[in-house]
């Protein structure tokens, strides 16, 4: 009888043990971190993990990061992990959008093991504009400078305007792409012997400042420039004063070719030369918009 008395003891005793052991068990794995916190649209996104316990080469665990499908944006990547993890060791996968990360709603970093999720933690983007690269390529273009009772005289562009634009945005659709940096190349015009030349090498690059744009609305082209520099400039002529007309706006139509080649044209008007002589500068691009940087 003394059996019987001591069973239930120890069975008071066994059983919180043997609970705590399945509940130490079953523990959720740790959550996994993000670095930066909240990264930025274009930003790499770099996801650590410490295991929770001890995982074959097989296992082949996966770290990932998520969002919310979008169109031209990066909704979804994973890299999977091919070697053996020990219980306490810290994994890590940097992962990189293309050209940025969709922006609908939270992120998720993810621990998976086959179709399971172990861990996860949810995370927030950088708050601000929410864009992709791209840029204005200028393919060919010109700058004619007209003077009255002179003869015109044009001078070859190039250059590259870069900027951004929502990431959502089509070829095919309307979309306002910002200016942030970019240069117009100048080719040297024909001597003017009644010009007075400011005496700066050729070919000459012009800076676009931050601030402009490219419009594009019901196949109507609209680029606005923020010349950084005198427009005197590119006449090869020395300027009579400061300018204030530096903007230049240029129109077109989007054509058969799309976006892949576009035709704009617009007009420096008033921009004054030593001696007292007054220019028109007439611009003509012909451009490509790139929409992926």
């Amino acid at each position: 009888m003394r059996r019987f008395l001591v069973l239930p003891a120890l069975a008071a005793v066994l059983v919180p043990a043997t609970l705590a052991t399945a509940a130490a068990s079953a523990a959720a794995p740790a959550r996994p971190t993000v670095f930066p916190t909240a990264p930025k649209p274009s930003e790499q996104i770099v996801v650590r993990w410490k295991a929770d316990r001890n995982y074959s080469a097989k296992a082949r665990l996966r770290l990932g990061v998520e969002f919310q499908a979008g169109t031209g944006c990066t909704a979804k990547v994973e890299k999977t992990i091919r070697t053996k993890v020990r219980k306490g060791q810290r994994v890590s996968a940097t992962f990189t959008p293309r050209p940025v990360w969709c922006t609908t709603g939270n992120g998720q970093a993810l621990v998976r093991r086959g179709a399971l999720t172990l861990s996860n933690r949810a995370f927030k983007l950088a708050p601000g504009a929410l864009d992709a690269p791209a840029s204005v390529v200028i393919l060919e273009g010109s700058a004619t400078t007209q003077v009255a009772g002179r003869p015109d005289r044009a001078a070859k562009l190039k250059g590259n305007l870069k900027g951004g634009l929502p990431f959502n945005s089509q070829a095919n659709e309307d979309f306002n792409l910002t200016i942030r940096e970019g240069g117009l190349q100048v080719e040297a015009p024909a001597a003017d012997p009644l010009c007075t030349a400011d005496g700066a090498p050729f070919p000459r690059t012009l800076n676009v400042a931050p601030g402009g744009g490219l419009v594009i609305k019901e196949r109507n082209a609209t680029l606005t420039m923020n010349l950084a520099a005198d427009p005197a400039a590119l006449t090869g002529c020395t300027a009579a004063a400061p300018a204030t007309n530096l903007t230049a706006t240029l129109t077109g139509k989007v054509g058969p070719g799309g976006i892949a080649r576009v035709e704009l044209n617009g007009a420096l008007p008033g921009v004054a030369l030593a001696g007292g002589a007054t220019a028109t500068v007439n611009l003509r691009l012909i451009v490509f918009v790139n929409l992926v940087g």
